[in-house]
């Protein structure tokens, strides 16, 4: 009987590695809401929360969450920073133009039209933008197009993420009766738990690029991944069928 609870309680069980992934999501999640609060470093705090799970996907949780975090975070300061701002600014510039355009109502109001649509598209971009810059190295241009291109890539798996991501904001407001809930939720792990589906979502997209070169610049653009062996990476290429 000891030995069936020792054994079901340590860390190479699948209770045991559960509960150790349970446990990074939190730390993350907590490290993350923690760094966002300036709110300038929301875009480098989202970075860091993928590279942790991009991390926790091949450590079977044989990795620090808050060092982890503190590297990714420290990795994409400033571009992390600078993609944020942008987007900042897409939503100040589209909430002005939503205001004006019902303000003024007649012709005005066709503009709505786009004005969402360009919202859309800036969601999509974005819920790939921070995987991708957790995942690659690369100057801003080039992490945007990498986004852009790994969310038409896979139609179907874009919808996904983005449906997740819509729908636990949905689910959020909707039911305002249970924000209790759900600020306990978003305060231990919804970022992180959000974040490590992403992961799993998008590593096999990422797999074909590891170890590659821009090679009309020379920079190292490869995915974060190059120190895996090649077993663990075969693995994530089998899962490239959806």
């Amino acid at each position: 009987m000891n030995r069936f609870v020792s054994g079901f309680l340590s860390n190479d069980s699948f209770f045991g590695k559960l509960m150790t992934k349970i446990a990074i999501i939190v730390g993350a999640n907590l490290m993350f809401l923690l760094f966002s609060i300036p709110v300038v470093t929301i875009g480098p705090s989202l970075a860091a929360l993928y590279y942790v799970m991009l991390e926790t996907q091949f450590r079977d949780g044989a990795l620090n969450p808050f060092k982890t975090f503190w590297k990714g975070f420290r990795m994409n300061l400033k571009q992390g920073i600078i993609t944020w701002l942008i987007a900042l600014a897409i939503i100040a510039l589209a909430y002005f133009d939503i205001r004006f355009s019902r303000w003024a109502g007649g012709i005005f109001s066709v503009f709505l039209i786009a004005i969402y649509i360009v919202l859309a598209a800036a969601v999509i971009v974005y819920s790939y933008l921070y995987p991708v810059m957790a995942s690659f190295n690369g100057k801003i241009g080039q992490l945007y197009t990498n986004a852009i291109y790994f969310a038409f890539k896979k139609p179907l798996r874009m919808i996904l993420l983005v449906a997740v991501e819509a729908g636990a904001a949905v689910l959020t407001y909707g039911y305002l009766d249970m924000l209790p809930l759900w600020a306990f939720c978003w305060f231990f792990f919804g970022f992180g738990a959000i974040a490590m589906l992403g992961t799993k979502l998008l590593l096999p997209l990422f797999r074909p690029y590891q170890d590659k070169k821009d090679n009309a610049s020379g920079e190292d653009i490869s995915l974060r991944l190059s120190e895996y062996d090649d077993d663990t990476m075969d693995e994530l290429g089998k899962m490239d069928g959806m």
